[in-house]
């Protein structure tokens, strides 16, 4: 469901960028454990200029990377949602989701639940033929979440993004075909 720039589940609202948000977004960027597979932690200002460049995507197109918000309490849980991959990246064009839960709520299925979420609009409202998700290698969280969401391996590359001798450089590629979805759209 959709209403506005809102995709509601069971348990989580992904919703459009608020001011409000802004600290507890900048927490997760600072945050080792959150951005162990990210090449560096965040500023306040680096946070803040991601989080209005991504509300501004949302205003832009009427989709792109939300926050996900409790329903019962209301509180900031991460982000989720979908975004064009870079053009330098060897399987662009493409869109991809993505998603980074605040470790306040890891292990209670929160990722999955937003990201199945954002997949399914994506097949449902955007007719995506299919979407994909990339991680480095060693991060095998996100690895088995991708699993979950029914996705599968199609490829090994280095992420230009980074230097030949970065220890992130070695990246993943996951792909789910709309007719490959778990529920049929």
């Amino acid at each position: 469901m959709m209403p506005g720039n809102e995709i509601l589940t069971a348990r989580l609202r992904l919703r459009q960028w608020r001011d409000d948000d802004l600290q507890s977004f900048a927490r997760m960027g600072n945050d080792p454990r959150v951005m162990a597979h990210f090449p560096n932690l965040l500023t306040q200002q680096q946070s803040d200029d991601l989080a209005h460049h991504l509300a501004q995507k949302i205003q832009q197109q009427g989709w792109g990377v939300w926050v996900i918000e409790t329903l019962g309490t209301r509180r900031f849980a991460g982000i989720a949602g979908l975004n064009h991959v870079a053009e330098d990246l060897p399987f662009a064009p493409a869109v991809e989701a993505l998603w980074r839960v605040d470790p306040a709520f890891w292990r209670l299925g929160y990722g999955y639940e937003a990201a199945e979420a954002a997949i399914r609009f994506g097949f449902e409202s955007l007719a995506l033929d299919h979407i994909v998700a990339l991680t480095h290698t060693g991060n095998l969280p996100s690895i088995g979440l991708m699993q979950k969401l029914g996705m599968t391996r199609q490829d090994e590359f280095e992420h230009p993004a980074l230097p030949a001798a970065h220890r992130l450089r070695p990246h993943v590629l996951y792909r789910l075909a709309r007719e490959a979805q778990a529920v049929p759209v």
